[in-house]
């Protein structure tokens, strides 16, 4: 989960602020399509605006990257603040687990170790989306709108359990 921070009122965010990482020593924060680093107290610098709203922020190692919905193919950015479009991979959420970097792209989750063949794994019933995912031991605790289920190894999927009333905010956070 992002940190809390208080930004001052006179910030750039006012409502608009959803999430914060931190990357390379540095407080980013999300502003619907704007990532800003923050510099001090009072001084935040626009890094980028992207074409979507910014729907995830991971940082591994000397990349952030930056989720932009189900149908943007997502940005990461390196320590030098250059960004990089992944061609025709769009992301929604982002979770690093036993090696592997995972995507969310609506009903299905996807993961790689070398950000360049990816496995698909569909979790959902189409017309549900992936709301949130989590490691645990071997497996990828996944939430959509009607139910949770389990990525057990061999990519099988299982139910856990299905929500008693399908939301969107079923599983977000985790």
């Amino acid at each position: 989960a992002a940190p809390y921070v208080f930004v001052h009122k006179n910030s750039p965010f006012d409502d608009t602020f959803s999430m914060s990482v931190v990357f390379n020593g540095w407080l980013y924060i999300a502003a619907d399509a704007k990532l800003y680093q923050m510099q001090d107290d009072t001084t935040y610098t626009l890094r980028k605006t992207f074409g979507a709203n910014i729907s995830a922020l991971l940082a591994v190692g000397d990349k952030l990257y930056c989720g932009l919905g189900d149908s943007t193919n997502y940005q990461t950015m390196n320590t030098s603040h250059t960004f990089s479009t992944v061609p025709v991979v769009p992301a929604r959420l982002f979770t690093l687990w036993n090696g592997f970097l995972w995507r969310a792209v609506t009903n299905s989750v996807y993961y790689t170790s070398d950000e360049t063949n990816w496995t698909t794994v569909e979790v959902a019933d189409s017309g549900y989306t992936v709301t949130g995912f989590a490691g645990f031991q071997n497996e990828i605790i996944v939430s959509t709108e009607n139910a949770l289920y389990r990525i057990a190894p061999g990519d099988v999927v299982l139910q856990i359990t299905r929500w008693s009333v399908p939301d969107s905010a079923n599983g977000v956070s985790m």
